[in-house]
Order: structure tokens, then C-alpha cells, then sequence
């Protein structure tokens, strides 16, 4: 829709709203309104009618308790939750698997260590305080600091 197409029901609409406001104010000039006094009794003036009423004012002693308080004064008392600590970080495996041998009855695999050393280990020995758990062809499986770790012979690039 364009805005030529909208031009007349945007006309009534005005035409509406507009006339609408006009009987509002109309209404509220013209409409009679009823006072909500109360009828007094015959004779009485409101002065006396009002002072039967009212009750004994309180006196200001009353009243100590809520002027010595403290208001801006927290209303509840914070609890600071802390979150638990982290956990320590992990420690690193500073192991390289450079290969796998993976014959019937005889399956080995090939450790570099952070010194460079290299280890040939079998399954069920330890080395650097992780314990090979599996041994297949290209990866290997070892238990370290309360974890799987699963290391993959890093293939060099061919030159």
C-alpha cells in the first residue's frame, strides 16, 4: 500500500479522533457534577461536626522511634557469595609420539621426551609419570594427572 491509497481511511481516522475529543470536552463542561459533602444535621455548623469526629492527636513521644531511625540504612544484610577457586591448571605432557609398532604380540611405541631422549615403552609402563593405558597404529593412549590423553605420531612434511 502507498500513501495515496491510505489518504482517506487516514482522513476518517482524524475526522474520528477529532470528534471524539470535542464530545470529551464538551462532556466534561456540561455534565453536572455531584459534590461528595455529607449532609449536615440541621442546625450544626461543620466546624462542630468535624471536631466530634476527629480523635486526640498523639503526642510526639510517639512518634521517637521512627525519627531515630536509620533510613538509608541497608534493609537486609548482604551475603558475599565467593565462587569456588578454580581448578589448578593441568599439568603438560612434555611427550611426542614419533611412531607406533603395532605387530601380533608385539606392540611398542616410540617417545620423544622434553630432553630429546627417545623411549620405546609398551603397554602398562610409565614414562614421565603418565602410564600407556593402549597403543594403536599412529596414536596412543595414556593415563596422566587423573586423565585420557590420546597422542598422534605428528606426520613431517614430505621434502
Amino acid at each position: 500500500m502507498n500513501v495515496y491509497r491510505l489518504r482517506l481511511p487516514l482522513w476518517l481516522a482524524a475526522g474520528f479522533f477529532g470528534a471524539a475529543a470535542v464530545a470529551a470536552a464538551l462532556w466534561a463542561v456540561f455534565w453536572p457534577v455531584e459534590a461528595g459533602m455529607p449532609e449536615l444535621p440541621a442546625g450544626a455548623s461543620a466546624r462542630a461536626v468535624a471536631e466530634e469526629s476527629s480523635e486526640i492527636p498523639r503526642p510526639l513521644e510517639d512518634y521517637a522511634a521512627i525519627w531515630q531511625r536509620e533510613v538509608r540504612a541497608k534493609l537486609y544484610e548482604q551475603t558475599v557469595i565467593t565462587p569456588p577457586a578454580p581448578p589448578p591448571p593441568r599439568p603438560k605432557l612434555n611427550l611426542k609420539l614419533a611412531g607406533t609398532m603395532v605387530e601380533p604380540g608385539f606392540t611398542c611405541a616410540t617417545f620423544i621426551d622434553a630432553a630429546g631422549k627417545t623411549h620405546l615403552k609398551r603397554v602398562g609402563e610409565t614414562i614421565a609419570g603418565a602410564r600407556v593405558k593402549s597403543i594403536a597404529d599412529g596414536r596412543v593412549t595414556v593415563v596422566f594427572a587423573g586423565g585420557e590423553l590420546t597422542l598422534r605420531v605428528e606426520r613431517s612434511s614430505p621434502r
